[in-house]
């Protein structure tokens, strides 16, 4: 589960270097579009269903808004995976595929868009891969957890085996002390026996 994760991270690695290529001024020239094409405008949009909250306005104005912020870019590089869900990698999905989105196209038009647009996808890509992982990864956590209690539990059973290992040593130690008493008092006995029909015999 997690190698499949790890082929994610080459993506997420790929979108900061794209990002760390880009500049105040790109972002200044790129939000100074009065009326952006086709496909900057649903780039600037997918970044703000990616930075923004549920329900909030999606369009070149909040695009420009959020490029506004001199933090910007950082907290794109920053941004915490545990954000991502269905309902914004669906919108975002839904924007690519109706503005037909992709590098090469937002490369002939800004190179500032593209390099934005190379987050967006690793956001989604990322997401991709972590709705087939993180089930396994519950799932492994699972039955580690059931691992654990049931070495748990046979270690209880081992210890209780032990203790009554060690007790039928003891009783066994004790046995053969009982049985080595028995054997002695037998055979002291005979002698004494045979001592006392000797002694009848000289009497007799």
């Amino acid at each position: 589960a997690q190698s499949a994760l790890d082929e994610a991270i080459p993506a997420l690695e790929e979108a900061k270097a794209a990002l760390n290529t880009l500049k105040k001024d790109d972002i200044t020239q790129l939000k100074s579009y009065a009326t952006p094409s086709t496909p900057v405008k649903g780039m600037a949009m997918c970044v703000v269903v990616f930075l923004s909250r549920k329900n909030a306005d999606v369009s070149w104005a909040a695009a420009r808004a959020l490029m506004a912020d001199i933090n910007f870019l950082n907290k794109l590089k920053d941004y915490d995976l545990k954000k991502l869900n269905r309902d914004k990698v669906g919108k975002v999905l839904t924007i690519i595929r109706e503005c037909d989105l992709s590098v090469a196209k937002l490369t002939n038009v800004s190179m500032a868009a593209a390099g934005l647009f190379k987050w967006v996808q690793a956001m989604t890509n990322y997401y991709r891969v972590f709705r087939i992982v993180e089930p396994k990864k519950k799932e492994v956590a699972r039955q580690e957890a059931y691992l654990k209690k049931s070495l748990k539990e046979l270690n209880k059973v081992k210890m209780k085996l032990k203790k009554l290992d060690d007790t039928l040593k003891g009783l066994k130690i004790k046995f053969d002390k009982g049985a080595l008493e028995a054997k002695t008092l037998k055979e002291e006995s005979d002698r004494m026996s045979r001592q006392l029909e000797a002694a009848n015999r000289l009497i007799a």
